[in-house]
């Protein structure tokens, strides 16, 4: 495990407007070693960031109310987050794909969300 990484306390953080879509990846971390909190749109993510400064993951759904997926992204960058990004979005489209360049997301995830795969990404840095 990044040694970076390990000073966050293996929290993942997700944020999503949608109630269900946050229960539906709760399940799939359901064995995870990590604690996981859940946020309503991208400005309590910042929030909870800046007062706590501990997150190995923020998974980030892209069309959320307030702040959006691509804004919070850009301003974890903006505050120094140091733990990986990553975007859960239906949508994908060339200019997107840009974006999430542009906006310091390390991983994209497309829903329906491919349990393995993403249990996979998870295991990765946790």
């Amino acid at each position: 495990m990044n040694s970076n990484i390990a000073k966050y306390n293996k929290t993942i953080v997700i944020a999503d407007d949608d109630e269900l879509n946050i229960e539906l990846i709760r399940i799939i971390l359901k064995n995870i070693d990590a604690n996981i909190v859940t946020f309503g749109d991208g400005q309590e993510v910042i929030d909870y960031i800046i007062t706590n400064n501990k997150a190995s993951i923020v998974i980030l759904d892209i069309q959320m109310p307030i702040l959006d997926g691509f804004e919070t992204s850009c301003k974890l960058h903006e505050i120094g987050y140091e733990g990986k990004i990553f975007a859960i979005t239906a949508l994908n489209t060339t200019t997107e794909l840009e974006k999430y360049k542009e906006c310091y997301f390390d991983e994209v995830i497309e829903k329906p969300i491919r349990r393995e795969n993403f249990l996979k990404l998870i295991n990765e840095v946790i």
